[in-house]
Order: structure tokens, then C-alpha cells, then sequence
């Protein structure tokens, strides 16, 4: 029997400790540094956000992110942003961005120069304040999902018809009392949602007739 065993397990002992210790530093060293997390929605990347510990990064850091991370296509704003203006920054990244969500802005208008995000497939700027929607919206050829729903939106322009490759308009919890006969020309929109609004009856019925192969609810 080997006479020097339990001298071998006293000198493990400042040898475990000091490597306990170790682990104890490191451990606190990656709870200080700021972790990023990357967010999928319905399987599909959806950006850079942080635990909500840790403030989130400007616009322009946002973008510089989006831009070093080639695989996606998509930027999300929320209600941590406060995004109080339309955020023209987006137009430096024109040529890859493709879907673009907003969640509680505070503008009440999307400018002209959103004419120029000519990739974008999907257009979402839900729960905000917007009462305005610019006529150059009608040059985003590309488009086809736009919602609009829990805004203040009283009236869309007439250039919305131009919109010709749109499958889904969801304007729910809107102010809008009657559509642009402009409308009639949205031959792909497949579902329109307009619940919550102010149409009256004869207004549903022009609807319903001017998009007769669309599904139309209200």
C-alpha cells in the first residue's frame, strides 16, 4: 500500500483551490463583458440585440452591425430605440435591406425618401403614431407585405395603387374612412385587413367590389 497517499491528496488541495479561484474570475469576468444575442423571428434573422441589462446601441451602430453581418437582410427597431423621426440612416444600406420593421415609433409621417429603400420586400410599422403616408411610397415596387396596423392613419394617397406586386395591406386600428379608387389596381393583393376603421357600409362595398378576388376583412 502506497504509505504517501494521503501526503498526495493534502497537496491537491492549494492546487484545486487556486484552480476554483480561477474559474471564479473568469466567470465574473463574462458576466461584465457585454454579450450580443443573436434573435430569430418565425426562423428568419432578425438582428443584434442586447440582454435587457445592457442599453441598447444607437441607430448607426445598428447599421454598422447590419452591415458586417452579411446572412441577413432585415432591421427591427423597438420601443427601446424611441426612434422620434423616420431613420434616414437606413438609406446607406439601400442595397441589401429587404425587410424593415418598426414597433412604437414616435413619427407621425414616412418621408419621401422612403422611396429609395426600392429592395424592400416587407414594410412594418405597427403600434406607432404615423397619420401620414408619403406618396412616394408607391415607388417601392418590390413590396409585398405592408403593415400598418394600430396607427393613426386617416387617408392613404392615391399612389398606393402603384404598389402592383402587393399581396398583404394590413391597416387594422386605423382612422380611415375610404380607400383611393387607386386601390382597385392592387391586382396580387390576396388579403387585406381594414377592422377598426371608419368605413361605413357603402365604403366596405366599394371595397369588396374593387378587389373582388381579394380577401377583404373588416
Amino acid at each position: 500500500m502506497n504509505q504517501n497517499l494521503p501526503d498526495q491528496k493534502v497537496g491537491l488541495i492549494p492546487v484545486l483551490s487556486l484552480l476554483f479561484s480561477i474559474l471564479l474570475l473568469a466567470y465574473g469576468a463574462f458576466l461584465l463583458v457585454p454579450k450580443i444575442i443573436v434573435t430569430r423571428q418565425k426562423g428568419m434573422f432578425v438582428g443584434l440585440v442586447e440582454p435587457r441589462d445592457i442599453p441598447r446601441p444607437g441607430i448607426s451602430q445598428l447599421i454598422e452591425d447590419f452591415i458586417n453581418i452579411g446572412s441577413s437582410n432585415t432591421i427591427a427597431f423597438s420601443e427601446e430605440d424611441n426612434l422620434k423621426e423616420f431613420p434616414l440612416e437606413l438609406l446607406g444600406v439601400a442595397y441589401r435591406l429587404d425587410r424593415l420593421i418598426i414597433e412604437k415609433g414616435k413619427f407621425s409621417s414616412l418621408p419621401p425618401e422612403i422611396s429609395q429603400l426600392t429592395l424592400l420586400a416587407t414594410l412594418d410599422v405597427h403600434d406607432s403614431e404615423l397619420t401620414i403616408l408619403a406618396p412616394e411610397i408607391g415607388n417601392l415596387q418590390n413590396l409585398k407585405t405592408l403593415l400598418l396596423y394600430n396607427n393613426k392613419i386617416s387617408a392613404l394617397p392615391a399612389e398606393i395603387g402603384n404598389l402592383i406586386n402587393l399581396e398583404v395591406l394590413d391597416l387594422r386600428n386605423n382612422q380611415i374612412t375610404s380607400l383611393p379608387e387607386e386601390t382597385g389596381n392592387l391586382s396580387n393583393l390576396k388579403r387585406l385587413h381594414l377592422g377598426g376603421n371608419k368605413l361605413d357600409d357603402f365604403e366596405k362595398e366599394k371595397v369588396k367590389a374593387a378587389l373582388p378576388f381579394t380577401e377583404v376583412n373588416f
